[in-house]
This record gives structure tokens, sequence and C-alpha cells, in this order.
């Protein structure tokens, strides 16, 4: 059984969430997804958020619902993760690479249905 097996999220935030798992090491999808509030968590559940507000049409509410949270903490980890990469430029251009990636490449809308679930799973 693969660790992602048991999590029951809409097929978009969960493709969202393997990729920031894998820009992150030592991180994984169950992780972002939990309620740890341990460093880089947090950090990693802003850009999950953010990316789904920039990649896919679902709104505050419904990624709230699924991530177990209120819509209006998602709407502070988005604001929080548009202040950081207003202040920090290397995490800005990967954030706008993985935006850019994810829209041109993978289309977050329909990607969940063309891959499986492991396609950004981490090697050993």
């Amino acid at each position: 059984m693969k660790p992602t097996d048991d999590l029951h999220v809409h097929p978009q935030i969960l493709l969202a969430a393997q990729v920031v798992a894998h820009l992150y090491e030592h991180i994984t999808v169950p992780e972002i997804l939990s309620r740890n509030r341990n460093l880089p968590l947090p950090e990693a559940r802003c850009f999950l958020v953010w990316l789904l507000r920039e990649c896919t049409p679902l709104s505050y509410p419904e990624i709230a619902r699924n991530l177990h949270r209120s819509h209006s903490t998602i709407h502070s980890l988005d604001a929080r993760f548009q202040g950081l990469i207003q202040a920090d430029r290397k995490l800005r251009n990967t954030a706008l690479w993985v935006k850019k990636f994810l829209q041109e490449q993978c289309d977050v809308r329909t990607a969940a249905q063309r891959f499986p679930v492991d396609v950004f799973e981490k090697t050993g």
C-alpha cells in the first residue's frame, strides 16, 4: 500500500501536494496534508495552497474541505505565501517555474486523470 492510498482528497490537490513534496526534501504528501506544524511544513502548505489557487479552479472553501481546515485558514496560507514570494526572489522564481510547468506540461485540471498517483514520488 502506498502512503497516499488512505488519503481522501481531490485528485488535483493530491497531484499538487506531490509536486510540493518533491520540492521539499524529507517531506511526504501525508505530512503536508497533516496538522503537523513543524518546519518546513507550514511553508510547504502555503506553497500548496498558492499553487492550487493559481493552477486550478478550486475555491478556498473547496480546498479547505479537502485539507480539513477553515476557508479563512486557507486564505491566510495563500496570503502568507504571496508575502513570502514577494520577499524571497529564489522562492518566487521556484514558485513561478512550478506554476508554469504545471500549466504547460501537466495541466493540473486534467493531469490527475492522465498520471498515476505516484508520478512525483521520491525515490530512495
